[in-house]
């Protein structure tokens, strides 16, 4: 925003409060009209500490009154609506975080304009240091709740715009969603107990926004129809088992597959209700309409790090037998950590051999 522009509308705001006997008034907020700057609103701050908003294409101000005036309807709809941040006090903006913070995120209605402002904080230096340090007060950070993705979005005559760049990547993941959902997914999502359209797209969506980061999408010589083909052919299991934690009927997810020789091995997690996650290389492991199984596999806890470095092991042909103790979970069941089942069941029944013993 031009520096003149703002100095101008700053200018006849307070000419036209000292017209109405406004004394002493402090302009606490310009929101500077792109489309037509006579449509600018202001909101001034009297004597007494009461808020009065100014519109200049009617020459008139009114009270802000407690009752009617809020953030969400009064700032954060208009930056959705061909208007921007020209000027604000240090004093509005503390206002402003505090009941961002009290309120909650979740309960504006008018979320676009709320990452607008916050982007005008990015920008020009509001943070919670510099509103603390200068009014000598304490507040959340309200920064946490920024989204860089809003960055690109601008609007113009009421509607949202995208650059080039931005529209032709949500046009193709549009296009690639439209694809899975309507032909080659449509057999299996229409079996779905949640084939409702939200949830149908939903999982569309991030399917068409994980093929576009792949070696397949960036193959020039190939149509994105044809690579997605393949694409959902040389992962189809690892596509299958999201899609089973997608319905909640399996909460075990394949990461990646391979092979060691002839045998199958997967790289899986798996989520628990506490929300905390297990990394397993899983050797023999199948994939049916239900769920994610294994014959036996080595388990990582919440070591991604290490399973991974495991799995590339795998892969290349290593044992992991040499080099991976066995263990125990807090209950004393025996985890699948040898080479083969005969081994594993043997190891069972040492242990519950074990168990009695004690109990004698």
């Amino acid at each position: 925003m031009e520096k003149e522009i703002v100095d101008n509308i700053m200018y006849e705001v307070n000419e036209l409060a000292r017209s109405k006997d406004f004394t002493n008034a402090k302009i606490e907020y310009v929101l500077v009209n792109k489309q037509n700057t006579k449509h600018s609103i202001a909101v001034i701050n009297d004597q007494n500490n009461e808020l009065y908003e100014v519109t200049l294409k009617d020459n008139e101000i009114n009270p802000a009154l407690d009752w009617a005036y809020n953030i969400d309807d009064d700032v954060f709809a208009h930056l959705e609506n061909e208007y921007e941040i020209g000027f604000m006090s240090l004093e509005f903006h503390s206002g402003i975080w505090y009941q961002v913070e009290d309120i909650g995120i979740e309960e504006f209605t008018h979320k676009l304009g709320l990452q607008k402002y916050l982007k005008y904080c990015k920008d020009n230096g509001i943070d919670k240091k510099t509103i603390c340090e200068k009014l000598n007060t304490d507040l959340a950070d309200i920064m946490q709740y920024y989204n860089e993705k809003t960055d690109y979005i601008k609007i113009e005559n009421g509607q949202v715009q995208l650059p080039q760049e931005k529209y032709q990547k949500e046009s193709e993941i549009s296009y690639i969603a439209f694809c899975l959902g309507y032909d080659l997914l449509n057999d299996k999502l229409s079996e779905s107990e949640k084939n409702e359209c939200d949830n149908v797209y939903d999982f569309c969506n991030y399917l068409a926004n994980k093929f576009i980061e792949t070696d397949y999408y960036k193959n020039a010589w190939r149509s994105t129809y044809d690579s997605l083909s393949e694409w959902l052919e040389d992962n189809r299991e690892i596509i299958q088992s999201e899609y089973l934690c997608y319905l909640g009927k399996d909460n075990k997810c394949i990461l990646e597959t391979g092979k060691r020789n002839n045998d199958k091995v997967a790289l899986v997690e798996h989520q628990f209700k506490d929300g905390t996650k297990e990394y397993i290389v899983a050797f023999h492991y199948e994939v049916d309409d239900k769920k994610v199984n294994w014959g036996y596999g080595y388990y990582y806890g919440d070591d991604l790090k290490k399973a991974k470095e495991d799995f590339e092991k795998v892969k290349a042909g290593g044992n992991l037998a040499d080099t991976f103790k066995l263990q125990t979970s807090e209950n004393d069941e025996v985890r699948e950590t040898v080479e083969n089942k005969k081994e594993f069941i043997e190891q069972v029944m040492k242990k519950q051999k074990k168990s009695k013993e004690k109990e004698r």
